[in-house]
């Protein structure tokens, strides 16, 4: 069975909105009594990183809506299922 890069691109995006939803949640969680230095500083990683996945994944799903010759049915470059 062969895997192709839309179905790669699809699981990627999937699990990276999952890791998005986990980092928004544990971000809310986070809000309101003062936290130790260590706790601001987790905070301010999960920030970063959510802002860079809310760049990458409207990015991963662009790639994923542009068909290649490989990915239209009926093409004779498709990889074999």
């Amino acid at each position: 069975m062969t895997v192709t890069s839309r179905e790669i691109l699809e699981t990627a995006i999937a699990q990276l909105q999952t890791l998005a939803a986990f980092l928004d949640d544990q971000l809310g969680q986070g809000r309101g009594a003062p936290e130790p230095s260590f706790a601001n500083l987790e905070a301010r990683a999960c920030k970063e990183a959510l802002l860079a996945l809310r760049v990458l994944v409207p990015r991963l799903q662009a790639a994923r809506n542009v068909a290649t010759p490989r990915d239209l049915p009926g093409s004779k470059n498709r990889a074999p299922s």
